[in-house]
């Protein structure tokens, strides 16, 4: 959930010049006499300059062309990166071993990594999920935070935290967690499923089986709706297993197994009174 050491090292490495560059070109805290103090100065002088440098990020090209702490070609690439920064507030709605999930504007949900420490060292799962503000950055591939985080102390009830985790596992079901910020790499590519067993024998077996099962006159009332939420459900089931799962039809396919399945909780009720 974090990055090594030395990828952490190396992204602090390169953010330090970056920020004390922007507060050379924009002339802030001129108390500030070079990058060894500014790297010891206090964080609410860092969070100003880091503020100003997303407020004028094409300071970042500047550093690039000028490049003046001598940085490679392959850390240059790093930073010049850092122009697709994602800012804002974001819901942190669970910990993974490889990353954090933060979900933010428009119910994107991406995977972020720590820096030299974990989300979980920083925040105790007890108080998912939490309000967050950070900003987001590409770093060699991966997805991390700039360092700064504040959080709002809110609480979230039962049905906001449904709603987010609802929120991951269908971006976890369509392949859609973001894990990247440079273009063409916003999602990791969508495996290719192996083969597997085809259900559709047995299911047209056991479809046939269930059309025999009849309730009606002289069977007990919760027979019919037992055998109808069976056939409904092979139904569904058949439905699903198709190569390429037709999804109007799975829709109708539940809603037949709902009206099913309440057609029994209502004879089931009706039990209790007898």
């Amino acid at each position: 959930m974090k990055l090594s050491a030395e990828d952490a090292d190396l992204f602090f490495k390169l953010m330090w010049p970056v920020q004390f560059f922007v507060k050379q070109k924009l002339k802030l805290l001129p108390e500030i006499p070079d990058i060894d103090s500014y790297i010891k100065s206090s964080t609410e002088d860092k969070v100003q300059v880091r503020n100003a440098l997303y407020e004028n990020i094409g300071l970042l090209k500047d550093f690039v062309d000028e490049n003046p702490a001598n940085f490679t070609e392959k850390e240059l690439g790093v930073v010049s990166a850092w122009k697709y920064f994602v800012k804002g507030d974001f819901y942190m709605e669970r910990f993974l071993k490889t990353h954090a999930i933060l979900i933010g504007a428009n119910n994107k949900v991406y995977g972020v990594s720590g820096l030299h420490e974990g989300f979980d060292e920083i925040v105790h799962k007890s108080y998912l999920p939490m309000r967050i503000s950070t900003v987001l950055l590409p770093f060699q591939g991966k997805i991390v935070y700039d360092g700064v985080l504040h959080s709002f102390n809110v609480f979230f009830g039962r049905g906001i935290a449904d709603d987010l985790k609802e929120t991951y596992l269908a971006a976890k079901q369509q392949g859609k967690i973001i894990t990247g910020l440079e273009p063409g790499t916003s999602t990791p590519p969508k495996s290719t499923p192996s083969a597997t067993k085809s259900w559709e024998p047995e299911l047209r077996e056991l479809a046939a089986l269930a059309a025999k099962l009849k309730g009606g006159a002289g069977q007990p009332p919760l027979y019919g709706p037992a055998f109808s939420l069976v056939r409904a459900s092979l139904e569904f089931a058949e439905l699903a297993v198709e190569s390429v799962p037709d999804i109007a039809q799975l829709e109708k396919g539940l809603k037949k197994l709902d009206r099913a399945f309440r057609q029994a909780e209502t004879v089931v009720t009706r039990m209790d009174g007898e």
